[in-house]
């Protein structure tokens, strides 16, 4: 048998053991930082402090299912997505405001963001044109959040 090292091997097994306890806590520690998906401890993100629409749909006929003209839906990043009211939304489409089915349903699916629905009243029917969206976010009591886009219908 040929011997690595001149410790005997009860010297090895301790040092080994004593290693292994020295890491076992700061694996654990390392492995519950790493946390669920996205998910914070303390709920809201640090970096959310006002409100900021982060995408719109329909967006892009090329890669997603044809719309069907009635459908408008924007994902917000928010302090207190759950205080927003549906009555500071609107919606706009080629300019105009269009009344809706009923008032915006709001969805929150994090502390901080919420999923923002909008089911139109009178439904858009022109495949292969062009229109334009504008979401609009005013409460009385903090500054107007907009975000616009184009979408072009295809066949």
């Amino acid at each position: 048998m040929i011997r690595v090292s001149s410790w005997p091997v009860s010297g090895v097994r301790c040092v080994a053991v004593l290693l292994l306890a020295l890491a076992l806590p700061a694996g654990a520690s390392a492995l519950g930082a790493c946390g669920s998906s996205g998910a914070t401890e303390s709920g809201a993100s640090p970096a959310v402090k006002t409100v900021t629409i982060t995408a719109g749909l329909p967006q892009d006929a090329a890669t997603e299912p044809p719309w069907n003209g009635r459908f408008v839906q924007v994902t917000v990043r928010a302090p207190k997505p759950e205080a927003m009211s549906a009555s500071d939304w609107s919606v706009f489409v080629n300019g105009e405001k269009q009344s809706l089915e009923k008032p915006a349903d709001i969805h929150p699916y994090e502390a901080d963001a919420a999923i923002v629905v909008f089911v139109l009243q009178a439904p858009f029917g022109d495949m292969g044109k062009k229109y334009r969206f504008r979401v609009v976010y005013s409460p009385p009591d903090g500054p107007k959040v907009k975000r616009s886009w184009d979408y072009a219908w295809a066949p």
